[in-house]
């Protein structure tokens, strides 16, 4: 299978000396919050509100090299919090939404990096 990438699109191969880490996730938001507004139109008691998008200053990335392992390269992402959830047809807000993509199970893990 042949996977044809194009330069200077919303989503696919970034032009050097750009990257893409926050566009496509900023895209998959935007399509998740479109998707919870649609299924709204279907009546009472369907959709979401549109979560809010982009992550705050209570997110992080820490990476270097452990000497426990080593000097073996990590990275760990601490999630302190984020921007808040979106309402429901059941609930006014969704504590652990996160963000659109994440929509609620964040799940911690500790990434070994091997060369």
């Amino acid at each position: 299978m042949n996977v044809l990438l194009h330069e200077s699109v919303v989503v696919d191969k970034p032009k050097f000396p750009h990257s893409c880490s926050v566009a496509t996730t900023n895209i998959a938001d935007r399509m998740v919050n479109l998707t919870g507004a649609a299924f709204a139109k279907l009546g009472d008691g369907y959709g979401l509100a549109e979560g809010a998008v982009g992550s705050g200053i209570g997110m992080a990335v820490v990476s270097g090299n452990d000497p426990r392992f080593g000097e073996a390269p990590f990275v760990n992402q601490l999630h302190l919090c984020t921007n808040g959830g979106p309402a429901s047809p059941l609930a006014d807000g969704w504590v652990t939404y996160g963000i659109p993509i994440v929509a609620g199970p964040c799940i911690a893990t500790r990434l070994k990096l091997t060369n």
